[in-house]
């Protein structure tokens, strides 16, 4: 049995996604899974709101750990899963009877912005914990680097794609005008503005979620709100194109993936390691003022969009997941 754990799940559609598809690569490779999830209300307390504070003092990580060894212990599992880099704090009370796996998503002070000395008190702690795990996993290229530089080995696995909707349907979808998705928070002003430019010529679908989702109150764009993104799928499915409006220092991956899954070409605004990523995937990404040429040629661009799905196509992208577990296994 494998167990994932996540402290996070409801409250992070990234996180939602990723840990879905590996408990499906997982389930196909032949592994009994079972996700637990934390007090997600409690984590966001603390991550939040006053983690810069006692996420830099090692009581409380030894504290976290505690907590969470003791709610895990009464599961019965050979390997767990461990998600976000604070989940680390367990390790030590879980390794020596268990084969852990620590899963870092992002990296807490750059996510959160710490200042020097805190990112620095941090660092120290976070690898202190993490160095007990059988391995470290990161669903980044870039990330993974990050992690390596703290002196921790790191296996990239990336999030992977899903066969959401067949090339057949793809390439018949209408494209006159455009129906352009965005998925993800709205957090800043910048992306409340160009939706409403964007408004104007094309039919928008937008995830009703982030602290700036209330600001969008034109009544031409479409906006939803489901428990998970598989859940949304009906709405995602009628879009012809993905939007990223991403002004963040670590945004998260995963709208690369469900927007390939789709089969949708993807205009990107902003800036930020998150294009770079892009391109180590093979995945890419247009400017706004491609629109138009895209629904001119859009069988060109959904073919693109194709050939990063086949290559990023879920379990065959989680292999060094799963050539990991058979060596734990074997052990």
């Amino acid at each position: 049995m494998i167990v994932l754990y996540s402290p996070i799940y409801y409250n992070s559609p990234g996180t939602q996604f990723r840990i879905n598809l590996l408990q499906k690569s997982l389930r196909l490779a032949g592994y009994r899974t079972k996700l637990i999830i934390g007090r997600e209300g409690e984590f966001k307390h603390i991550y939040h709101l006053i983690g810069s504070r006692l996420l830099c003092r090692e009581i409380t990580w030894r504290m976290l750990g505690k907590v969470i060894a003791k709610s895990l212990k009464v599961q019965e599992f050979d390997t767990i899963i461990l998600f976000t880099d604070v989940c680390a704090s367990a390790i030590p009370y879980l390794c020596k009877q268990y084969n852990v796996i620590l899963s870092v998503e992002n990296l807490t002070p750059e996510y959160e912005n710490y200042d020097s000395r805190s990112s620095k008190n941090f660092y120290n702690i976070f690898v202190k914990f993490a160095r007990d795990a059988s391995a470290v996993i990161s669903p980044s290229y870039i990330l993974s680097r990050k992690i390596e530089a703290l002196g921790l080995n790191t296996i990239t696995v990336p999030i992977g794609s899903e066969y959401y909707v067949s090339l057949r349907y793809a390439l018949k979808r209408a494209c006159s005008p455009p129906t352009i998705l965005h998925v993800g928070p709205l957090y800043h002003k910048k992306q409340i503005e160009i939706l409403e430019y964007l408004s104007h010529n094309y039919r928008l679908i937008v995830h009703d979620f982030g602290k700036l989702s209330r600001e969008l109150k034109n009544p031409e764009i479409a906006k939803y709100r489901e428990p998970t993104p598989e859940d949304a799928l009906y709405i995602a499915r009628q879009a012809n194109v993905g939007l990223i409006l991403e002004y963040k220092r670590t945004p998260t991956l995963s709208k690369f993936y469900y927007f390939t899954s789709l089969l949708l070409p993807i205009i990107a605004e902003g800036g930020g390691e998150w294009r770079r990523e892009a391109e180590v995937l093979g995945i890419r990404l247009y400017p706004l003022d491609l629109l138009d040429d895209i629904a001119e040629n859009y069988c060109k661009y959904v073919m693109e969009s194709e050939e990063s799905r086949k290559r990023l196509y879920i379990p065959q992208v989680h292999k060094p997941l799963i050539r990991l577990l058979s060596q734990l296994n074997s052990r």
